[in-house]
């Protein structure tokens, strides 16, 4: 039985090869992005940091101080910081320990987001690099190579779909 995969298969990828180019470079853009959300995300302890400075700071700051100077406790460098003000000193230093939280929060959400597109990433580069093996071997292409390569495509988030489908 003859398993060459005839001439006419081959050319559908063609066109799908310039769809997952294009999904590598959105992915890539996508992955960068993701990197700064994860980097911001982990100023959490600065900002845990800033809120235990306020509380050990011994300064009465007066209504309507937007801006304070304040040594980091755990640094002991000085640190120009952002104050509400309407808050005083202990409300300040809520509103810290809050951002601090969030971050915590962000940093687990944000490193899933990562891995996730990482992962997206890779599959799309494998089937990159299938259809160009595909392109450069069109004399040894069996159907079972073609019909794993339309598998593999199939599983891969189209345009407008959020997320990662696994196989």
């Amino acid at each position: 039985m003859n398993n060459q995969a005839p001439k006419g298969i081959i050319e559908p990828f063609n066109s799908q090869k310039k769809l997952i180019k294009q999904s590598v470079q959105k992915c890539n853009r996508k992955l960068e992005k993701q990197k700064k959300e994860f980097e911001e995300s982990r100023n959490s302890l600065w900002y845990q940091q800033i809120g235990d400075s306020l509380l050990a700071c011994n300064t009465s700051v007066s209504k309507g101080t937007s801006k304070l100077s304040i040594i980091n406790i755990h640094t002991q460098k000085e640190e120009n910081i952002s104050i509400n003000p309407k808050f005083n000193i202990k409300e300040n230093a809520q509103l810290f320990y809050k951002k601090a939280k969030k971050g915590k929060r962000g940093e687990l959400i944000s490193n899933r987001k990562l891995e996730c597109t990482q992962h997206e990433l890779n599959d799309l580069l494998k089937i990159l690099e299938d259809i160009t093996k595909i392109e450069n071997n069109t004399d040894e292409i069996t159907l079972e190579m073609v019909d794993e390569i339309d598998k593999k495509m199939s599983c891969t988030p189209s345009k407008g779909t959020k997320g990662h489908q696994n196989s």
